[in-house]
């Protein structure tokens, strides 16, 4: 951790309270989720969907806001999160800052199918050379 995380941390429930006037919902805290070999930790749950936040500098977050887009190095935090958590239909990604409007994108799920397939066949193919170099170590004793 650090300032900048330690300041999202601080700002996460602001963030969170404002999404869920915004959308008129209440947004369920959830922990760690696992599936299989792998898992994710959600900021929330949403109706059938999730809930990624993320607080940052305000030249960041106007940045967002004019880009209008998933940031890239968020991406595979958004998509990673569909893969574990199967049964939501979408992801919302929201960034804060104070005194600015929210930014939020939504990824819905059908339209990253073949990204999660590439998700789902990279940690397959990881698990899978991380049990033969376990095993290659264990020969050895």
């Amino acid at each position: 951790g650090n300032r900048h995380t330690d300041r999202g941390k601080e700002r996460e429930d602001e963030a969170r309270n404002l999404y869920a006037m915004r959308h008129d919902v209440e947004p369920d805290r959830v922990a760690f989720v696992r599936n299989g070999n792998c898992g994710c930790s959600p900021d929330s749950f949403v109706g059938v969907g999730g809930l990624e936040i993320k607080d940052v500098l305000p030249h960041r977050q106007i940045e967002r806001l004019h880009e209008g887009t998933l940031p890239p190095e968020h991406r595979w935090q958004v998509i990673g999160s569909l893969l574990v958590c199967e049964d939501r239909e979408f992801w919302d990604f929201v960034s804060h800052s104070r005194g600015l409007p929210l930014f939020e994108v939504r990824v819905q799920r059908d339209n990253v199918k073949a990204e999660l397939a590439e998700f789902r066949e990279g940690i397959d193919k990881f698990c899978a050379e991380r049990d033969k170099l376990v095993t290659w170590i264990g020969a050895m004793w």
